[in-house]
């Protein structure tokens, strides 16, 4: 099979979990949690992509307040495992000084995006070359029509 010829429509997640711009560090993390993603389209009042967040960055947002990283971590960049995740949100609920942080305050405004109609290995170009793990889909109107994922990518090589 060729990754050039597979769309990304063919592969992508077209049910997308978002959040709102005025969403809390709380609810953001337990929508990525909750549906087992690591990132999530940040949507203004009408609806229009404006960021994403990433756990990586709920997490790091967390950990600049009162929430210490994993007792192993001595890299710059620190991986959770599900049970850090657990405990990170668990503090954030008992600390109380985060729910008044707003998504929008430290989602990431630069947006990654590749059309439906572009093949799997243009996407995947693109998200090996900009160190993401994830990219928009868009319509041809703009609007989001879904994600496609490094793990979307990896499942279609497992069934090839």
């Amino acid at each position: 099979m060729s990754f050039d010829a597979k769309s990304v429509r063919e592969v992508m997640t077209r049910d997308v979990a978002t959040i709102s711009g005025d969403a809390s560090v709380e609810e953001a993390a337990r929508v990525m949690v909750g549906n087992g993603i690591s990132g999530l389209p940040v949507l203004d009042g009408a609806g229009v992509v404006v960021g994403v967040v990433t756990l990586s960055d709920v997490v790091t947002r967390l950990r600049a307040g009162s929430i210490p990283p994993p007792a192993d971590s001595t890299r710059e960049t620190v991986f959770y495992d599900a049970v850090d995740v657990s405990r990170l949100l668990e503090s954030l609920v008992h600390i109380g000084e985060h729910g008044g942080v707003k998504v929008s305050s430290f989602a990431s405004t630069r947006l990654l995006s590749v059309s439906e109609t572009q093949s799997v290995r243009d996407a995947a170009r693109v998200m090996a070359e900009e160190r993401v793990h994830r990219v928009l889909v868009t319509d041809e109107g703009g609007r989001l029509s879904g994600i496609l994922s490094a793990l979307d990518v990896v499942g279609l090589v497992a069934r090839s």
